[in-house]
């Protein structure tokens, strides 16, 4: 007896569409990779950016917990702000939820 579940269905689509599918696969897998390496290169620009900031508070004796409530409060109570205000005048939207 034949077997005409979804199993087969997708063994035939496989079948069928992996060579044309592979090459968007990859370009997409190198596009993501791009991304990444962009976006991890900004954050450590950021961190480079703040580390004085950090080492004085350090040097003046704030605990490692007391800068890192420090670095969240400026990163959502002074860019978040400012992200949704800067999206909200080019896209005439002020949810900021959306990406």
């Amino acid at each position: 007896m034949k077997d005409h579940g979804f199993g087969s269905a997708l063994t035939r689509v496989l079948t069928r569409w992996r060579a044309p599918l592979v090459p968007l696969v990859v370009s997409v897998a190198l596009v993501f990779l791009i991304r990444m390496r962009n976006v991890s290169g900004l954050l450590l620009a950021r961190g480079l950016q703040r580390q004085p900031r950090i080492r004085v508070r350090n040097a003046l004796g704030a605990r490692p917990v007391r800068i890192l409530r420090g670095v969240l409060v400026e990163k959502f109570f002074a860019r978040e702000p400012g992200r949704c205000f800067r999206r909200g005048t080019r896209a005439n939207s002020w949810d900021c939820s959306e990406q």
